[in-house]
């Protein structure tokens, strides 16, 4: 279950970050755009860790099951 709860935080994650990109390819105001990039590498640093998450997750599993 908590695979599951990583997962859809980072389809949230994910989510915002293509709502701000649309925003950045859309919005012509400079300082906005810029904190719009701001955002989205923050973002994908925030990504990277869920994936990295979930990866660790999966690889905990694939120890138990060898275990047994």
């Amino acid at each position: 279950m908590k695979e599951l709860t990583v997962f859809k935080r980072w389809l949230y994650t994910f989510g915002l970050a293509l709502i701000l990109l649309l925003l950045a390819l859309v919005v012509d105001v400079g300082w906005i755009k810029k904190t719009i990039w701001i955002l989205l590498a923050i973002i994908g640093a925030v990504a990277a860790g869920y994936s990295y998450q979930m990866y660790e997750y999966g690889f905990d599993i694939i120890e138990k099951r060898k275990k047994k």
